[in-house]
Parts: C-alpha cells; sequence; structure tokens
C-alpha cells in the first residue's frame, strides 16, 4: 500500500528534527557514524533516513545544513599539456651535465 503524502511529509519533517537536534548538541553537522551514535530510539534509522531521501547529503540539505566535507584528500589541479612538455624539455639543474 502507498503512503499518503502527509505520511511522507511526517517522516521528512521528523528526519529533518532528528538532524538539527544531534547538530545542535554537536556544534557542527553530523556525520553518519554520529548520527546513528547520538540518535534517540523514537528518531529515524539511517537506514530509514537513506530509503527515503537517497543519501545522508540530501537528508542533510533537507535539514538546512551544509554537509560535511569529504573525507577525500584534495585533489592536485591539472597539469596542461603546456606545463608537461615545459617540464619535459627543462634542463637539469646541472647534475650528472658535464660541459
Amino acid at each position: 500500500m502507498k503512503k499518503h503524502q502527509f505520511d511522507i511529509q511526517d517522516e521528512q519533517d521528523a528526519i529533518r528534527l532528528a538532524i538539527r537536534r544531534i547538530a545542535s548538541c554537536l556544534g557542527k553537522t553530523p556525520t553518519q557514524k554520529e548520527y546513528k551514535t547520538e540518535r534517540k530510539e523514537n528518531e529515524p534509522s539511517l537506514e530509514q533516513i537513506t530509503y527515503r531521501l537517497g543519501t545522508w547529503s540530501a537528508a542533510v540539505h533537507k535539514a538546512g545544513l551544509e554537509p560535511n566535507p569529504s573525507q577525500h584528500p584534495p585533489r592536485q589541479p591539472e597539469i596542461t599539456k603546456q606545463q608537461l612538455a615545459d617540464e619535459f624539455i627543462r634542463e637539469p639543474c646541472g647534475i650528472g651535465v658535464s660541459p
């Protein structure tokens, strides 16, 4: 049986309130792990949140918060073809070069 739109809205409201409550306690946007640790028994589980909203980041956005930055190291800037060519033809710094 399909859920009524008001039931879906109530679930989304409960998700937003739970995330905001935990964010308020922590003083920052909670991670998934922090949410699991800090959530109360009557609040939606992480699995319910991701089922309803798709991703944790989407849930955080719906709660009006900014997602935590990615845990991946920052990417190095792209090297242009010209920079690569310049490096390739650059002369060594006098190491092993005889006159």
